[in-house]
């Protein structure tokens, strides 16, 4: 296995030789680097077919590697984006994604993207100020950690995942997953997304802009705060089982149409700001 830096010397094909610091084309289990150079990144014919070791794409490279339409099929086990210069739009298979620093960007204009063909088993945001957007047909882990700026984006073209893990930054998501932890940022549902379980703790925030279904909400700690904003007229959010230990529930958005299936049990403090028109039940 060998480390393998382009250079970008001939063109700006991956396939060409001579834009390799060895003279070869990176191989399976190579490390394949990008810290220097200015040239835009295609491929000519596939690589799809070859995993590597890594692919960093670090500080120092200012180019792009893909274009929003035409991502690059690149596969590697880890995968490490530490640029801010760069406009990474990729479409491959990686067992652990990591970012730590990104192209500024928006929501609704991501300077990092991953295509429908996507696959991750962690995909993790541990710094940056700008914005991902996923499309994955795999999607395992998320984790938001220590990135207070960053905005992760989960299509509705992806698949349904398993687990967030988050204590800062924004995350949307118009697909289900499973577990949500989070302990600080804004975990937001939109389109019919929903979760078996979401436990906000610490800082945590929930904004429920979905038709869908959160089987188990629990609201852990004082500064916590759900929020449900979909004002759909006809079907609204839906929450089997709610637990509020301390915070606030906030489910003014004026349709009075979101369902708490089993009631909301409260098990210590915490605030409940009702829709107007709503009637309180107390047992």
């Amino acid at each position: 296995m060998a480390v393998v830096s382009w250079t970008g010397t001939t063109d700006g094909d991956w396939n060409t030789t001579t834009n390799w610091s060895t003279g070869a084309l990176p191989g399976a289990g190579d490390d394949v680097i990008f810290n220097t150079s200015s040239r835009d990144v295609t491929i000519s014919s596939s690589v799809a077919g070859t995993t590597y070791g890594s692919l960093k794409i670090l500080d120092g490279f200012t180019g792009s590697l893909g274009v929003t339409g035409t991502k690059l099929e690149v596969m590697a086990t880890t995968l490490l984006i530490a640029n801010d210069q760069a406009k990474i739009h990729l479409d491959g298979h990686y067992t652990t994604a990591i970012i730590t620093d990104m192209f500024p960007g928006t929501a609704e204009s991501p300077n990092v993207t991953f295509g429908t063909s996507s696959q991750f088993t962690t995909l993790r945001i541990t710094g940056g100020k700008g914005a991902v957007e996923v499309a994955a047909a795999g999607l395992t882990t998320v984790q938001i950690l220590g990135a207070d700026e960053a905005v992760l984006s989960v299509l509705s073209t992806a698949s349904s995942f398993t687990n967030i893990l988050m204590d800062s930054g924004t995350l949307t998501t118009a697909e289900s997953f499973t577990t949500a932890d989070v302990s600080g940022g804004i975990l937001e549902l939109t389109g019919t997304a929903g979760g078996t379980t979401v436990n906000l703790t610490s800082t945590g925030g929930l904004e429920h802009n979905s038709t869908g279904t959160v089987t188990n909400l629990n609201v852990f700690d004082s500064a916590c705060l759900a929020t449900i904003t979909d004002n759909s007229t006809t079907t609204g959010a839906v929450f089997t089982n709610t637990v509020l230990y301390d915070g606030v529930i906030d489910e003014r958005n004026g349709a009075a149409t979101t369902t708490f299936t089993n009631g909301i049990t409260i098990n210590g403090a915490g605030t409940i700001r009702p829709d107007v028109s709503r009637t309180l039940t107390v047992t």
